[in-house]
């Protein structure tokens, strides 16, 4: 056993990430300055929910004795918080299931600003501007009761809350990172008035305080994204040729990379293509494999993913599990937008697949996969989203995060908060700018080198 286990962890990232022996004190202590834990744990048997915050210090901390202001703070659940909270979980799959049908029905039938607060929707059909709306509702009526819920835990004048008033009520700004419990995973924490008044946005995510760990030994060569390490992977099939309709026009993937790369992003230019560049015959498993094991280099790569459909359907779960991405710093997957090719393709490829094979592309299952294989932080789409909303986020997100000197945590509040050019403020809906999410490292900068 000794000889397996001994092979195991020389051979496989995922079994090497499966260590969960590092003193939880230890890894605490080597967060970015300034960041908040917190921690959300049913017990066993769902009768009790916890909640777990605190302020950790850089310092060297005593065995299992993390420094730092601390406070845990628990909630009996009643038969009734427990039906609610079962029932919001199964609420937010079949709210994912709805937008996903819309995205796959009508996302390609968006106006240009479609996306953003404020703006009347011009769709011809009642029916679909019903539609969104009942989107933005539902997913607005979610929160409400998921705050309800949890108001003597998080709630205003709550013993957390004025903990939180008390501790960040000095100079400087503060970012969370969250770690929930297993079964609520897929609920949209980001979107809790809490996250806003404390942390204005600043939240990133990770499975375990032991993944978080190993995240940080990886990325110790320097939590940067260069510009000449990052390798796109871009709508490998051809499905997305833009839209030429009158008062929905917009440009394809492949076109918007061009001028992204070209003008927008600083050092765009010396981006390269993880596979076959502007191909239409997809991506096969030998160049992701020649990807991933390509020769370490002084500096970590960065994989931008930008597609239609799931990215599970371009890279299989099974696959991407196995392999070592302890090189990529950071997987950026902008996906699970849909047109009438996207649709057609990814159906056709789920007729052959069972169920767990599908539900295995789930976008949180991916990151978790991706998260094994070794990358230090992930930044994808919760739930399908427009191609001209996913536009808009990468051009914006590409624009400050390469000018601003932003960590990508940074970058990504100042996207749920505004995507217009300053001073112009443009804030999009709800349901489009929580589907974005950070899992893993978010102090990454950018740089032109």
């Amino acid at each position: 056993m000794e000889l397996e286990s001994s092979f195991l962890s020389s051979s496989s990232p995922a079994w090497r990430r499966l260590d969960i022996s590092a003193d939880p004190a230890s890894i605490l202590s080597k967060l970015a300055v300034n960041t908040v834990v917190m921690c959300i744990q049913l017990c066993p048997y769902s009768k009790v929910l916890y909640v777990g915050i605190g302020l950790p210090l850089a310092s060297t901390p005593q065995p299992y004795a993390a420094d730092g202001k601390w406070y845990i703070d628990k909630m009996q659940l009643s038969e009734g918080n427990k039906r609610t909270l079962d029932a919001l979980v199964v609420s937010q799959a079949a709210w994912q299931q709805d937008v996903y049908k819309f995205v796959s029905q009508y996302g390609d039938n968006i106006g240009p600003e479609q996306d953003l607060e404020g703006v009347e929707s011009n769709y011809g059909d009642g029916r679909q501007r019903k539609y969104e709306n009942s989107i933005e509702e539902r997913l607005r009526a979610l929160l409400l009761d998921l705050e309800d819920m949890l108001a003597p835990l998080i709630g205003p004048a709550s013993n957390l809350d004025v903990f939180l008033q008390d501790l960040l009520g000095t100079a400087g700004t503060f970012s969370l990172q969250l770690f929930v419990d297993q079964s609520l995973q897929s609920l949209p924490w980001e979107g809790l008035s809490f996250m806003g008044k404390h942390f204005n946005n600043r939240v990133s995510r990770d499975f375990s305080i032991h993944l978080h760990g190993h995240r940080l030994v990886t990325a110790a060569q320097g939590q940067v994204v260069s510009s000449s390490t990052v390798k796109t992977v871009l709508d490998p099939y051809g499905d997305d040729d833009g839209n030429r309709t009158n008062g929905y026009e917009r440009d394809g993937i492949i076109h918007t990379m061009s001028s992204l790369a070209g003008t927008t992003a600083v050092g765009g230019t010396k981006w390269n293509s993880l596979g076959k560049k502007n191909g239409r015959e997809g991506m096969s498993l030998f160049e992701w494999m020649e990807a991933a094991a390509a020769p370490r280099s002084s500096k970590p790569s960065t994989w931008f993913v930008y597609v239609p459909g799931r990215f599970g359907s371009f890279l299989n779960p099974k696959n991407i599990a196995v392999m070592n991405l302890e090189d990529v710093n950071l997987l950026f997957c902008s996906d699970n937008g849909l047109n009438d090719n996207s649709f057609r393709r990814q159906n056709t490829m789920d007729n052959v697949k069972n169920t767990g094979e599908v539900e295995a592309e789930n976008p949180l299952k991916m990151a978790g996969f991706a998260s094994l294989a070794g990358t230090a932080s992930v930044v994808c789409n919760m739930w399908a989203t427009t191609f001209t909303s996913q536009r808009r986020f990468v051009t914006a997100f590409w624009d400050r995060y390469s000018k601003k000197g932003l960590t990508l945590g940074e970058c990504l509040a100042e996207l749920r908060t505004s995507v217009g050019q300053e001073p112009e403020e443009k804030k999009v809906k709800l349901w489009v700018k929580l589907a974005k999410l950070n899992i893993g490292i978010p102090s990454f900068k950018y740089q032109d080198i």
